[in-house]
């Protein structure tokens, strides 16, 4: 009985290693990267070419699907400053300890971890801009988008979208029996819901009580062309103070929203 618990302990404790090796790997051989919008105020803020990969070994090892490496290494490293004057082994072994805490038998306290965190901030306001892409002629251009968990519980937040003075939209977090799942209700004016409403997905088992990455189910993939390869991830910083929604598509960022909490 010891013999086996010791073999499935050491064998856990392989994968999670396996798992850093490979990616340290992928991250050195990621070249640094200038966010395409160091004119907004906000990506100016957040933007920095200091230790770009700082946290992309610990962030590639979390959700290996993620362009966040491999397109914004120096976005991610600034938005997580506090890490920068770590030494090469400290940040391996805070990368150990992530990817241990999001392993397969933490995945359920990751979850309601993740719900407790949005529940907590309940009330308060995050407004941002879109930062990726550079496009005027894009939905979100040039318009002040705000974020307000507006309705929470252990198993569902609903978080309403501003976008200017439309506020058709609202995301919809709900805790099911496998995981978390995001939806994406889009309504009218008149509340009646539009024809590409309530699309999204679950979530996998490498998230955390900050983060957590959602994938297009059946029913998106039939409901938007293209939109099969989708992945929605929704982060928080150490701090609880910023906010960042992106979506990525075919491996490729599609869309990037970063958000500063207004109120406490």
């Amino acid at each position: 009985m010891a013999k086996a618990a010791s073999r499935s302990i050491f064998g856990a404790a392989f994968q999670f290693f396996s798992r850093i090796s490979r990616a340290s790997s992928l991250c050195a051989r990621t070249p640094e990267y200038r966010p395409p919008w160091p004119h907004h105020s906000v990506a100016r803020t957040l933007d920095g070419r200091d230790g770009g990969r700082r946290l992309c070994t610990a962030i590639t090892a979390l959700a290996p699907q993620s362009t966040y490496c491999r397109v914004y290494p120096a976005y991610l490293s600034s938005m997580h400053s506090h890490l920068d004057p770590m030494p090469a082994f400290s940040r391996l072994f805070a990368a150990t300890i992530l990817a241990i805490s999001v392993a397969p038998a933490m995945a359920a306290s990751a979850h309601d971890e993740f719900m407790a965190t949005w529940k907590s901030l309940c009330g308060q306001r995050f407004e941002g801009a879109m930062t990726y892409p550079i496009d005027p002629k894009h939905d979100f251009a040039g318009k002040l988008l705000v974020a307000q968990a507006s309705s929470c519980s252990d198993t569902e937040i609903r978080v309403p979208l501003h976008v200017g003075e439309d506020r058709s939209r609202t995301w919809i977090i709900s805790r099911t029996t496998t995981g978390l799942y995001l939806r994406h209700d889009h309504r009218h004016a008149d509340g009646t819901p539009d024809a590409q409403t309530l699309y999204g997905g679950p979530t996998n088992d490498k998230g955390s009580a900050l983060a957590q990455s959602f994938f297009a189910d059946k029913y998106t993939a039939e409901l938007i062309k293209g939109a099969v390869t989708n992945i929605w991830t929704i982060f928080l910083s150490p701090d609880r103070n910023t906010l960042t929604y992106h979506l990525e598509r075919d491996s490729k960022p599609r869309v990037t929203v970063v958000f500063r909490r207004v109120t406490q």
